[in-house]
């Protein structure tokens, strides 16, 4: 059955970047940047009316520069938003109410060496927020690690599983319970996407290859996977190169075998998955027992659809 696929009420500008969901305090919020004046909104989603706000503007000082994009992530009562300009990461925390003012991971961590137009993946793993990036060169993934008070980096995930191949300005995608951590790539050939797992006190298992089981995943250049955890299972988004369209596989977490590549509009139903020409990638808000995925249409416009159960 089709799952009806609604444009957001009081919105009809175009998009310019990927957006990005959490939840905080019992409330949704979706971020994008608007491209009519090229700054960052939300809408603010009311679990109990099951209604959306109005758009509303972020800080003046979320300054994001074109071709690039937040990640979001909840950690200790407030919505961490981190992103990459040129080769420094910022972020900078929302509690609903009050913005602090943006730091510079840079200045905190020592220089960066990062890939242009990449952005950053964050995630709570082990009671730490965790952000990734993809290094400069053909260095791997990086990250640092918070726990709430110092931030530890910049550790290399390639020297911690031992080799890895990233596609040049390629975002990772990263999903994770309290003890379990996803973390997938773009492979730096055209091999498809690959993942490595992380485990308290086991630290990171060796890479595998998600095409090798579920066959050529026609990975666009001009993407990167999208992942997030529901009930177990991972799922895992990408948009293909040969076609404006999207397409996905799921694993349960425990055995991590992953079922056949599908498209997206199996799912949602119609054409509505068609994904715009530009890079982009869907987002994902988990409300109680719903998810509400975000996406775009061809046409930039922003897009969702709520799935139940």
């Amino acid at each position: 059955m089709a799952i009806p696929v609604n444009i957001f009420p009081h919105f009809e500008g175009i998009v310019l970047s990927s957006p990005a969901a959490a939840m905080l305090n019992g409330k949704g919020y979706l971020f994008f940047k608007n491209g009519d004046d090229r700054r960052y909104y939300y809408f603010l989603y009311d679990p109990s009316t099951k209604t959306w706000s109005d758009k509303k503007i972020c800080s003046e000082l979320l300054d994001v520069q074109d071709g690039n994009w937040i990640s979001c992530q909840p950690y200790n009562g407030r919505i961490y938003l981190f992103w990459a300009n040129v080769k420094e990461l910022f972020y900078m925390t929302f509690d609903g109410e009050t913005w602090e003012e943006p730091k510079s991971l840079r200045k905190i961590l020592g220089d960066q060496g990062m890939q242009p137009t990449t952005n950053p993946s964050a995630a709570v793993f082990n009671n730490l927020l965790y952000v990734f990036w993809n290094g400069s060169g053909e260095d791997g993934l990086w990250y640092a690690k918070f726990n709430g008070s110092k931030w530890e980096g910049q550790i290399s995930h390639k020297k911690k599983i031992g080799t890895q191949g990233v596609l040049k300005r390629n975002t990772p995608g990263v999903c994770s319970t309290n003890n379990f951590m996803f973390l997938c790539w773009t492979g730096v050939g055209k091999n498809g996407i690959w993942y490595s797992i992380g485990k308290p006190y086991f630290d990171w298992e060796k890479q595998k290859s998600i095409e090798k089981i579920v066959g050529n995943m026609d990975v666009g250049f001009d993407t990167y996977p999208f992942t997030y955890l529901w009930k177990d299972e991972v799922y895992v988004i990408w948009k293909m190169n040969s076609a404006f369209k999207y397409m996905y596989t799921k694993a349960n977490r425990y055995t991590m075998e992953f079922e056949p590549q599908r498209p997206f509009t199996d799912w949602i139903g119609g054409n509505y998955a068609t994904a715009p020409d530009t890079l982009s990638t869907p987002a994902v808000l988990m409300v109680d027992n719903n998810r509400y995925m975000m996406f775009f249409i061809h046409s930039h416009f922003l897009h969702y659809a709520e799935i139940e159960g």
